[in-house]
């Protein structure tokens, strides 16, 4: 009897510390899994002679459309990071230096692996002419993350 009454009391412990881990951790629970955290991110478009970016960011469950951005003007948009911290968000992005020609590149803006620790919940990207920064939430300074698959001299074509 004190065995059985013994494995019943380890067995409801065990439930009640699962739930209570759940609980703990601000979780969601949805259709596509388990979420521990919720994330903003914002892409702003700071690109050079104030031109347009067209951007089409996406997960494996949303897609964000395409959309243009003016010089100054963002995209934003929150999600949870999965328990498996595999939420990855990329855009292909695109702007036009000069008349007809382009430059483009496919670029992962969060990936929760590498930015959960790096941004917490509010990270910043940006569209530059050089490529596509992000701010550094240790130092405040925005960094060269991915740069353009070719440098294009934007200065020289006003």
């Amino acid at each position: 009897m004190t065995i059985g009454r013994c494995n019943g009391v380890v067995q409801l412990s065990i439930l009640f510390l699962v739930v209570a881990v759940f609980c703990g951790c601000s979780s969601a629970v949805s259709t596509n899994g388990l979420y521990i955290r919720r994330v903003h991110v914002h892409l702003t478009n700071i690109l050079p002679n104030n031109r347009d970016a067209t951007v089409h960011c996406k997960s494996k469950e949303n897609d964000l459309g395409e959309q243009t951005l003016r010089f100054g003007q963002d995209a934003q948009w929150d999600f949870h990071v999965n328990i498996m911290h595999t939420t990855l968000f990329w855009c292909n992005i695109w702007w036009y230096p000069y008349d007809g020609h382009r430059v483009q590149g496919g670029f992962h803006i969060y990936e929760a692996k590498r930015d959960i620790g790096a941004c917490g919940t509010y990270c910043e990207r940006y569209i530059t002419g050089d490529g596509i920064s992000f701010r550094n939430t240790t130092t405040g300074s925005i960094e060269l993350v991915y740069p353009w698959p070719w440098k294009i001299d934007t200065e020289s074509h006003h």
